[in-house]
């Protein structure tokens, strides 16, 4: 007989949120810090396309991270519970 077995995804919610929370406070320093270091609006268009997409890279990196695949296989003895990253 073959053992039944589940796997899916589930999301590290605290470590998405912070994450989350951090790519808003960096994005808010870096559009400070470049309206700070700009003399003129010609300027300031290239540090605000680089905070932007700080942004952008630093929230798919904690959406990536916040993911994790879990597996229950279900013997006859007993119930084996395995977890790892989403990338494995």
């Amino acid at each position: 007989m073959t053992a039944l077995t589940h796997r899916g995804l589930y999301r590290n919610s605290l470590l998405i949120l912070g994450g989350l929370l951090g790519s808003v406070v960096l994005l808010v320093a870096g559009l400070a810090a470049a309206m700070r270091i700009a003399t003129s609006g010609d300027q300031l268009l290239p540090w605000v396309g680089a905070a932007l997409g700080i942004f952008v890279f630093a929230v798919g990196v904690c959406i990536l991270t916040g993911l994790r695949w879990h597996r229950w296989t279900i013997d006859g003895n007993a119930v084996a519970i395995e977890s790892g990253p989403w990338c494995q």
